[in-house]
């Protein structure tokens, strides 16, 4: 079950765990930050936690979360219900690095938007996706369309 209580409910969520019959809890929206993170590892209040990229402020604070889930034995799904191309190779990268994250990824925010600031739009068409050969998250900023969709 994902997020079966309020975000902020961490003694319900855990009381869920416990009575749910081995089905895995995941918790989503209770974790913003690294510290909401350690809250859910101390409550005993999931077996998996969701971690986005923006949501939790970028890559390398996401794969600092990605370690401590790890070293508490927690699953991670990693991946957004939107986002453009930067973050969602930024996420991909992210899985295919970390031994703890779950198979399969909610990195679909490309395939609802109608443009994106990459040179060339994500293809996730067929439901994969390569990793780019060398450095780096594999994407060019498109410096036109930043400057048209910029906002002050």
């Amino acid at each position: 079950f994902e997020q079966p209580v309020a975000a902020r409910d961490l003694a319900g969520m855990a009381r869920v765990r416990r009575e749910a019959g081995g089905v895995p809890i995941m918790a989503d929206e209770s974790i913003l930050d690294h510290a909401s993170l350690i809250a859910v590892i101390k409550a005993d209040a999931a077996d998996i936690v969701k971690l986005k990229v923006m949501k939790q402020g970028g890559f390398h604070r996401t794969l600092a979360m990605l370690a401590t889930a790890e070293a508490a034995g927690l699953r991670c799904v990693v991946g957004h219900g939107f986002g453009l191309g930067v973050n969602t190779m930024a996420e991909i990268m992210l899985a295919a690095t970390c031994a703890n994250v779950i198979d399969g990824l909610e990195c679909v925010g490309p395939l609802k938007t109608a443009d994106d600031v990459t040179t060339e739009r994500l293809d996730l068409g067929a439901g994969v996706l390569a990793l780019p050969p060398g450095p780096g998250l594999g994407v060019a900023l498109d410096e036109a369309k930043l400057a048209r969709y910029r906002f002050a």
